[in-house]
């Protein structure tokens, strides 16, 4: 499937430049290596459930509804 470009809402002391969907997976890309850091993912939905991987210079971000892979909006925190 195509890999779309999205423009995510960032707080003003962020390192995250950008973020691209493929299939139901965000990945957050940083402006450095975030692989080592720890990564929370909050989906904005109510009863949605997700998952971050913290992989080099991005966050992979995968959400669900039960147990099928569901793209939706999120709130992503990672502490270095």
């Amino acid at each position: 499937m195509q890999a779309k470009t999205l423009l995510p809402l960032l707080t003003s002391r962020s390192h995250a430049t950008g973020a691209v969907m493929s299939d139901a997976r965000t990945d957050v890309i940083f402006d450095r290596d975030v692989s080592r850091c720890a990564a929370q993912v909050t989906p904005r939905a109510g009863s949605f459930s997700a998952s971050a991987r913290p992989v080099g210079d991005r966050v992979q971000v995968v959400t669900y509804d039960g147990q099928l892979e569901s793209p939706r909006a999120f709130s992503l925190s990672v502490s270095c």
